[in-house]
């Protein structure tokens, strides 16, 4: 009796296993946060307060160690909290490494 295609797969021979590999690679691409220039602070200070409301706009932020890019519309921005507020996502404006028109 042969183990047929269960020799090539030695790393999904466990539910468990599988899902513990892909939190390590998870935690292994992670980085540390990118420290913005104060020019890069000021473009994006610029962006938010000439923001009308209806433009598109790409935001590329920080998350959980790693960058992300979100094409969205601002809904609000929250001075109080700071923290700029979409459709699909809150993100702290501290968290904010680039903004852009689309």
């Amino acid at each position: 009796m042969s183990r047929g295609m269960k020799k090539f797969m030695p790393f999904a021979s466990l539910i468990e296993q599988s899902d513990f590999i892909k939190a390590e690679f998870y935690k292994k691409g992670k980085r540390p946060k990118p420290i913005i220039s104060p020019d890069d602070a000021e473009r994006i200070n610029e962006v938010l307060t000439s923001y009308v409301e209806g433009e598109e706009i790409l935001i590329t932020y920080f998350y959980d160690g790693y960058i992300k890019k979100l094409n969205t519309l601002i809904k609000r921005i929250d001075l109080v909290y700071k923290k700029l507020i979409t459709p699909k996502l809150v993100i702290p404006l501290d968290d904010i490494l680039n903004i852009e028109y689309v």
